[in-house]
């Protein structure tokens, strides 16, 4: 066997795959990214929110109140221009809230509906989100209060 080689699905035949895979698309990257721009694929909903909210800049996560997943896991159900509005934007404060919130608790209560819902609605979609902010709002920056 040619040293050249590799046989495929060994661990030096997938690492070799992946460099490859990686300089097609590291090369690729930046064209993709600047054609998505001009087509207007690009969300920019970190603009959206920092607009109204500036002074939230570098202490904030923005978070989307029903989550970036559905537009993958329910194709067709949101437009972007829905999932990415100023009033499906939350600011999470950087660190322990963070942490324990936003890449726990509400990816595991989302999870736990994606689950219970294989065909929402839109109006499931939101009133989840609304029972989120409810429940958890008092948390982002600002607070979002539901009564």
């Amino acid at each position: 066997m040619s040293p050249r080689i590799r046989k495929v699905g060994t661990r030096a035949a997938k690492t070799a795959a992946t460099k490859v895979a990686k300089g097609i698309f590291k090369k690729a990257g930046p064209k993709l990214r600047k054609a998505r721009r001009l087509a207007g694929g690009g969300s920019g909903y970190k603009k959206t929110f920092f607009a109204k909210h500036p002074h939230l800049k570098g202490k904030v996560w923005v978070h989307h109140a029903v989550p970036q997943a559905v537009m993958k896991r329910y194709p067709g159900l949101l437009t972007p221009a829905e999932m990415h509005a100023l009033d499906n934007l939350r600011g999470i404060p950087k660190g322990r809230v963070n942490n324990r919130l936003h890449l726990s608790v509400l990816r595991r209560q989302w999870e736990r509906f994606y689950r219970n819902n294989p065909s929402p609605t839109k109006q499931d979609l939101y009133d989840f989100a609304a029972r989120m902010d409810k429940r958890y709002g008092k948390f982002f920056d600002p607070p979002v209060i539901i009564k």
